[in-house]
């Protein structure tokens, strides 16, 4: 039983209804970006535990390209879309809601 509610929850974001989704992420001002980290959580109350998605990139003195770009695996719906960017030493924190449609990419514009 436990196995089962497991494999339903696991199934509800990344299972059979999510695909691949090419999310681009458009840096403001790449060349002082140190880090970069996005967590992507269905947006649901209470907050699902455990059904989130993290990528994290680190960058040298050179800053990061204009554009990152990551493969989800993504249902439609909607998610809170957690964002880090560590711009030299200074680390700026935002939270915006992302609704998922039937396309296969994503284009976020990070400040």
């Amino acid at each position: 039983m436990m196995l089962a509610g497991a494999v339903v929850i696991g199934t509800h974001f990344f299972g059979a209804w999510a695909k691949p989704r090419e999310v681009i992420f458009q840096l403001r001002r790449p060349s002082d970006v140190r880090a970069l980290d996005v967590r992507w959580t269905p947006d649901q109350e209470p907050e699902p535990e455990g059904l989130s998605h993290v990528a994290q990139w680190n960058f040298g003195p050179e800053g990061a390209p204009r554009s990152v770009r990551s493969t989800i695996p993504l249902k439609g719906g909607a998610y809170l879309v957690d964002i880090h960017v560590v711009r030299g030493d200074v680390a700026h924190d935002t939270r915006r809601k992302v609704v998922v449609d039937d396309s296969d990419s994503i284009e976020l514009p990070i400040d």
